[in-house]
Formats: structure tokens, C-alpha cells, sequence
């Protein structure tokens, strides 16, 4: 090589060492997808000084060779068929993101195709010993509750993956590659740091309690000792590679992690979990988690889901839904299975029926040929003389079976590092090939080099926009729970200018706009939300209330039925907040037969619930049962002691009954627990009132004005009181204001103006008495 040649050489060396060595590590605080993200940002940056790399080892592309094995074929028309599919996306910038990905991914693989040899293999291994023993180490020490336990995470121990099955799929991938280098290393204390990090890596991957990742890893170097075992050629070459590498020192170094592992893998964990995932019954100790595979319930919901997800595919058999697209069409299958009121599911569990549904067969047939090839090629050179390669066939085969058989139950194409970690031995096992190269026309080559430099340079500024996006989307959700609209509403703006990534973005957006009383701008959000997930309870849900408030009950209606439809199923306890929805939209519409069949509905799944209790107390108050009201009230109570529409509704009903201590004490209550809210603490000044309270009333209705100037009915209440105190000044301005804010019933207004003329008649009265004194001797 030129000096020129072995600039570039090493720098894709390096780049590839930074790609496996940083995306495992990498993270970030405040993002709402805190490790996804960063990591794939990591891999694009990485790419792009591997393309960089490889423009300078060719001269900028003049002396460009390119392999030519047949993996490229299968590469090739998927690459193709991808950019295509975003065509056939409800979303297309959501599916332009995960297209990127997949052509990162696979540039990746035609990169080290192209440049690697045997001797760019032990960087690598030592790239993937030591990074993956310091993620070994973190996740242990998590377990144990000794160190990075604030790392963020949604289910300990997750080290810095943000989740314990992502940490798991990620150490099946390399473990193989750690066991090749601690079995080809010449020096002892490389064989040592091998082995520390192989045990402390296979020591976290047990403490995951990861059944798919175990399952893949088990029934992966089961079959590749099965195979060994079975065929003649590659079990002598195999056994004479073994021979030759393994050593007494590697012996007792097996024997101690053996000993080491029995000793520490039982040990219970000591971490207090506060992601969303915590270890349950099913994984509360090895036996009980190794067990629970077998168990009727230890899948999860996925058998069913899978099976929805069958249904999916044969209705889009070819084509699939695009590129991202299962998580939008999904909730259409789905039948009341994983749908649940905060979470909704984002992928099946199965890459491949991933792959088919959102790719058709034709992707997923491109896939499976694609491995199909790069097996027959490690079939080849299994059969090799080389003193090492046997083993190094043996557990890349291992590795990448792993990888797969995870990919049966769980997600790992989702997530970079093991994937990086999948396309690179792909790309090793091209390389060593040794396949007869061709040379590229420059212009070619030259095109290809700034195309694929132009690909990861378009991933790399789109995943900076996702994560600035995710930023804000975090920071609109944590708002919106604390119901802080304003601020809701800058962090949607904020985020939205970066692009539409998620359509819950603008879910969020129909919310904050509707609480606002912008019902027209609720309504474009929300329909903007369902032009990309078309699915969308959420989104369904909001237009009903919207039409609600604008009076259209029959789009309420129609856009409530298809929430339900969409969402839960009959018997979903998640359910509860559309059927309460679709009960008030009936007794809107004076139909209170079917809400109250919709709140009966609600009791038949959850007989608790407080709001629910509430709801049919109104009804029961409406029809004049008001016994049947009081004991749905204080049913709701009971259930709930903080529900304050149940306190107000039973103060309101207690005066009616003429129990005017028991309505002033609830009254007291629902103001107690909503101190701003201004109706309510007009409802307790009028129960002061008759309660004969009356400077505390008049205090209390103040208050309610103080609340809420706009709110017109205490100033009607502050006019009588004052009015009664021969106060008429003030209570003509009392007056005054409640004629300019009322809105409702005209008799009130023609009681005010009346109340008004008594005011201006005591004046004139008052003026002539005081004239006809001033006038007498």
C-alpha cells in the first residue's frame, strides 16, 4: 500500500472501532428517545469517516475496486425496493428515517466488504472485549444497586441502552467475539482481559433475565456444535483449530468463570426499579425466568399480536405498509390485545413479521436471501485450512444466530448496536472471501463514493433534527401532565419546526389548542394527526370531544365509535375513557338511556370506578332519584376521596334535600381541593348563603371573581347580598358587571336591570331627602 492508501485504510479501521466501541456507550439525558437515538447518530457520524477513509485509500475514487461476490444482489434490490417503499407510507418522513437506517446499515456492510482483511480483525475484538466488559461491569454494578443506578432507563439493569433486553441483544451479538478473542490470544494477560470480560458480560446477560436473548444464544451454539458434530469436513478442521488454540491457562480460566458464575448468577437483585419494566413474579429468580418460557402466559400477549399481525400482512401481502408503518395500521388489528390507555405497541415482537408487514414478502424474501448467502459463504470457508478460521466461522455463525433467534421474540433490528455489530461480521465474512475484484470506471466511482457520502450525511442531519424534535416532544408531554398548556404549546412549536416526527406531536397539539377553546385549530391538529396514523384512538377521541364542544354530535358520535373501535375491545379496562366520553355526548344529545348504558358498561369492567359513579349519580339526580344519586356519589367517594365533581355534585344535591350542613361540608371540600377553580367556590358561596353565612359567602364569591373575572354568575350573587345590605352603590356595580359578562337565561338580566333601577330610585330618593332638609328652616 502507498502511504496514501494506508491513511485511508486506517481511518476506516478506526471508524469501524468507533462505531463498535461508541454506539453501545453513547446517550443522552432529556431526549424522549435518550438512547436510540444518540446511538444511531454515533453510527452515521461513524459511516461518514469510513466513506471519508475510503475516498482517500482510492485516490478520491480513482482507483476504486469493488468485490464482486453475490450478497451484493440481495443488497442491492433491497436498498432499491426500501427508497421505494417510502411511496407507500402514510408518513413518509417518519418512513424516510428508518429507509436512512436501513442504507446505513447496509453501507456499512459494502464498506468493510470492500476494504477489510485478516488484519484489521483484532482491533475490532479489542474494541468489542473491552467495551463490552465496561458495559458488563456498569450493568452488574446496577443490578446490585452499587453504581450508575441514575442512568436513565425504562427497566433495569440496562447499563447505558436504556432498557435490559436491548443490553441483552447486544451482548449475545458479541459474547462469541469476546470468546474468539480470549481463545486466539497468544498472551496471558490478554487471555485474562478476554475472559474478565466475557465473564462479567455473560454475568450481566444473565442478571437481564432476557428469555429471548437466552433462548437465541442457547439454541444458537446449539446448532452450530450440532453442525460441527455432524459434518465430517468441518468437524476435523474445527477440532484441529480448537487443538491448536486452546491452552491449560485458558482451561483454568474456564474452570474459574465456571465456579465464579455458579457463585454469582443467583444472587437476587438489589436495584430498586423505577423504569416502566420491572422484574415481575415470572423473573423474580433464574429458575422461575428460565421456567416462565414454558409457562401458558409467559408470552405476553405476543402469540395473539403475532397473530394480528398475520392478518396484517395477508391483507398488504407484497407491498406491506411501508417503512414504519406497523405502528400506524396496527391499531386496526389489534382487538383489545396490547392497546392500552398509555401505551400503545410500536413493533411486534418478531422482526420478521416486522420486515414482512411493513416491507411485503418481497422485502422479507430479500432478507432471507441475503443470509441465506452470507451462510453458504461461511459454509465455504468453514472447510478452510487456516489455523484460525474454523473458529472464527464457528461463532460468527453463533453471533449472528443469536442475533436471529432473539429476532424471533423481540426487536434487535431496531437497535444499532447489535445490528452494526450483525452487518459487520456480514462484512467480514464477504472480505474473506477473497473474491476476484473489479475496477470502477472513475466517474463511477467517484458517483457511488458521493452518493453513499450524501446518504449518510442526509441520516446524520435528520436523526440531529429527531433528537432536537424528541427533546421537545419530552418536555410537551411532561407539560401536558402537569397540564401547563401554555407551556405545551411552545414545546409543540418548538419541536414541530424541526419536522412532524411523531404524529402524537400533534395529537398533543389538538389537546392543548382544545383546552385553549381554539376548537378549530384542535381540529386541524387532530386531523393532521390521522392523515399520518390513520388509526389513531387518540386522535379519534379528540375529535369527538372537539365536535362536542361545537355541538356536531353526530361527528362526536362517529369519531367516538371509531376510537372505540380502534382501541380496546369490549372488556378493555383501558376502555373506560371514551365510553365516559360517549355517555356525556348522549346526555348532550338527551339520550340518556344509551349513556347510561355506556356508564353501565364502564361499572361492568371496573364496578370502582369513581367517575363512572359520579356519571350515573348525575343521571339518577336528572330523573329525580336522588337517593339512587346520593349512593353513586358517595360510591364514587369511596372509591376516590380527592374526586371533586363527586363533592360538588353531592353538596348540590344535599341542598336540594335540604341538608344544608352535609352540602356545606362537601362544598367546603370540593374548594379545598380546587382552590382555582372559580365555579366551585360559587357553589360554596351560594351554600354559605343559605347557610345564613352570609359575610363568608360574600367573601367566597369574591374569591370566585378574583379566580375568574369573566365568570359572571358570583357577581348576580355579590348584587343581592349587597343589594340586601342596603349597600346599593356597590351592588349596582355588581350589577353592572354581571349584565355585561351573562350570557345565558335573559330573565336574569331583566331581574338585574330591575335590581339596578331599585339602586338609581333609593339614589334619587336619598338626593331629594337630603335636598328637602337642606331646604327646611
Amino acid at each position: 500500500m502507498t502511504k496514501q492508501e494506508t491513511v485511508g485504510h486506517n481511518l476506516i479501521v478506526y471508524a469501524t472501532c468507533l462505531i463498535l466501541g461508541l454506539i453501545p456507550l453513547a446517550f443522552s439525558y432529556g431526549v424522549y428517545e435518550y438512547a436510540l437515538w444518540p446511538k444511531r447518530l454515533v453510527f452515521y457520524i461513524g459511516i461518514c469517516l469510513a466513506l471519508l477513509g475510503w475516498a482517500i485509500k482510492t485516490n478520491w475514487g480513482k482507483n476504486l475496486r469493488l468485490v464482486s461476490p453475490n450478497p451484493f444482489v440481495p443488497v442491492g434490490l433491497f436498498a432499491i425496493w426500501s427508497i421505494l417503499q417510502i411511496a407507500n407510507s402514510t408518513h413518509p418522513l417518519d418512513s424516510l428515517i428508518e429507509v436512512c437506517y436501513v442504507l446505513e446499515l447496509l453501507a456499512f456492510f459494502f464498506i468493510l466488504a470492500n476494504n477489510f482483511s485478516d488484519r484489521d480483525l483484532p482491533p475490532v475484538l479489542w474494541t468489542t472485549t473491552l467495551v463490552g466488559g465496561l458495559i458488563g461491569l456498569i450493568g452488574i454494578l446496577q443490578y446490585h444497586n452499587l453504581a450508575f443506578v441514575h442512568l436513565p432507563t425504562n427497566g433495569q439493569p440496562s447499563a447505558t441502552f436504556g432498557y435490559r433486553n436491548f443490553a441483552a441483544v447486544y451482548l449475545v451479538a458479541v459474547l462469541p467475539l469476546v470468546a474468539f478473542h480470549f481463545l486466539t490470544a497468544q498472551k496471558h494477560l490478554h487471555q485474562i482481559v478476554s475472559w474478565v470480560s466475557g465473564l462479567l458480560m455473560f454475568l450481566y446477560l444473565i442478571y437481564t433475565r432476557t428469555r429471548a436473548s437466552w433462548v437465541g444464544l442457547g439454541v444458537g451454539s446449539l446448532l452450530i456444535v450440532l453442525f460441527v458434530v455432524t459434518q465430517k469436513t468441518h468437524r476435523a478442521s474445527f477440532f484441529a483449530a480448537i487443538q491448536t488454540s486452546v491452552q491449560r491457562f485458558h482451561k483454568i480460566l474456564c474452570l474459574c468463570g465456571l465456579v465464579a458464575i455458579g457463585l454469582l448468577a443467583p444472587l437476587s437483585p438489589k436495584f430498586t426499579d423505577t423504569g416502566l419494566q420491572r422484574f415481575d413474579d415470572k423473573k423474580d429468580s433464574l429458575t422461575t425466568t428460565a421456567t416462565s418460557i414454558f409457562s401458558g402466559t409467559g408470552d405476553r400477549g405476543r402469540l395473539q399480536m403475532w397473530a394480528n399481525t398475520l392478518s396484517l400482512i395477508a391483507d398488504h401481502p407484497l407491498l406491506g405498509v411501508g417503512p414504519g408503518g406497523w405502528k400506524r395500521i396496527y391499531p386496526a388489528y389489534d382487538n383489545g390485545v396490547m392497546i392500552r390507555k398509555d401505551s400503545a405497541p410500536v413493533r411486534p415482537h418478531n422482526d420478521y413479521l416486522w420486515i414482512a408487514s411493513e416491507y411485503g414478502l418481497l422485502g422479507l424474501g430479500m432478507v432471507v436471501w441475503f443470509f441465506i448467502l452470507i451462510f453458504g459463504a461461511l459454509y465455504k470457508q468453514g472447510q478452510q485450512t487456516h489455523a484460525t478460521r474454523p473458529l472464527t466461522v464457528a461463532l460468527f455463525a453463533i453471533s449472528l444466530l443469536s442475533v436471529f433467534g432473539d429476532a424471533c421474540f423481540s426487536f434487535p433490528k431496531e437497535q444499532p448496536a447489535p445490528t452494526a455489530y450483525m452487518f459487520c461480521i456480514c462484512g467480514l465474512i464477504v472480505a474473506y472471501q477473497q473474491a476476484t475484484t473489479k475496477t470502477i470506471r472513475p466517474i463511477l466511482s467517484r458517483l457511488l463514493l458521493i452518493g453513499l457520502f450524501a446518504l449518510s450525511s442526509v441520516a446524520t442531519v435528520l436523526v440531529w433534527h429527531q433528537i432536537r424534535f424528541d427533546m421537545h416532544y419530552l418536555n410537551a408531554l411532561i407539560a401536558e401532565k402537569d397540564d401547563d398548556w401554555n407551556t405545551v404549546m411552545d414545546e409543540v412549536d418548538k419541536g414541530l419546526f424541526y419536522g412532524s416526527f411523531r404524529s402524537h406531536m400533534w395529537i398533543i397539539k389538538g389537546r392543548a389548542k382544545e383546552r385553549q377553546g381554539h376548537y378549530d385549530q384542535a381540529e386541524a391538529a387532530y386531523l393532521q394527526a390521522l392523515s399520518y396514523a390513520p388509526y389513531s384512538w387518540h386522535a379519534h377521541n379528540g375529535l369527538g370531544i372537539v365536535y362536542k364542544r361545537q355541538e356536531k354530535f353526530d361527528l362526536s358520535l362517529e369519531h367516538y365509535n371509531k376510537a372505540l373501535a380502534y382501541f380496546p375491545g369490549e372488556n378493555n379496562s383501558s376502555a373506560i375513557q371514551i365510553r365516559t366520553n360517549l355517555g356525556a355526548l348522549y346526555t348532550s344529545m338527551g339520550q340518556t338511556q344509551l349513556a347510561e348504558q355506556e356508564y353501565r358498561a364502564i361499572l361492568k369492567i371496573d364496578p370502582r370506578d369513581p367517575g363512572t359513579s359520579n356519571n350515573m349519580g348525575n343521571l339518577f339526580k336528572a330523573h329525580g332519584q336522588l337517593d339512587s344519586a346520593e349512593v353513586a356519589y358517595q360510591v364514587a367517594l369511596h372509591s376516590d376521596s380527592t374526586l371533586v365533581q363527586a363533592h360538588f355534585n353531592l353538596s348540590d344535591l344535599y341542598l336540594k334535600k335540604g341538608r344544608l350542613t352535609d352540602a356545606l361540608i362537601h362544598a367546603q371540600m370540593a374548594a379545598k381541593l380546587q382552590p382555582d377553580n372559580a365555579r366551585i367556590h360559587w357553589n360554596l358561596g351560594r351554600i354559605q348563603e343559605v347557610n345564613r353565612q352570609l359575610k363568608e359567602a360574600l367573601k367566597t364569591y369574591q374569591h370566585a371573581i378574583d379566580t375568574d373575572p369573566s365568570f359572571a354568575q358570583p357577581y348576580f350573587n355579590i348584587g343581592n347580598l349587597l343589594f340586601d345590605f342596603k349597600l346599593y352603590a356597590e351592588a349596582q356595580h355588581a350589577y353592572h358587571n354581571f349584565v355585561d359578562k351573562w350570557t345565558g337565561d335573559a330573565s336574569y338580566v331583566q331581574f338585574a336591570n330591575n335590581r339596578i333601577l331599585l339602586c338609581q330610585d333609593y339614589y334619587r330618593r336619598q338626593q331629594a331627602w337630603r335636598t328637602n332638609k337642606a331646604e327646611t328652616p
